[in-house]
């Protein structure tokens, strides 16, 4: 800790129908600089078909419009081709995961 930034950004995962009802109210909580979706569990946990159906997308939109409006950072993981069309409506993208990429690099090596 010694080492680690004078300032942290605090941003918590909205990732669940708990989290997308209360996005707003996770908003408002001081010291909170924003919130990153994750489209993945969201859809499971909401019911919605796939992490890039337009339920989905239509609530990543949702997140990232009450992130907007209360000034604060909005950011989603846009692994599924869908997703990345949002990418203009947010101030951080995680475009893959780590392991996804290792993987990916894995297997170019393997051929």
């Amino acid at each position: 800790m010694a080492d680690a930034p004078a300032e942290q950004l605090l941003l918590p995962m909205v990732e669940t129908a708990a989290g997308l009802r209360n996005a707003a109210d996770i908003l408002a909580v001081d010291g909170v600089d924003g919130v990153f979706v994750g489209p993945y569990d969201l859809s499971i946990s909401s019911g919605f078909p796939a992490p890039d159906s337009p339920q989905t997308l239509d609530a990543v939109r949702h997140v990232l419009g009450l992130a907007r409006g209360a000034g604060k950072v909005a950011g989603f993981m846009a692994g599924a081709p869908g997703l990345v069309d949002l990418a203009p409506e947010a101030d951080l993208v995680a475009l893959d995961t780590d392991v996804a990429a290792l993987r990916l690099g894995l297997s170019l090596i393997v051929r």
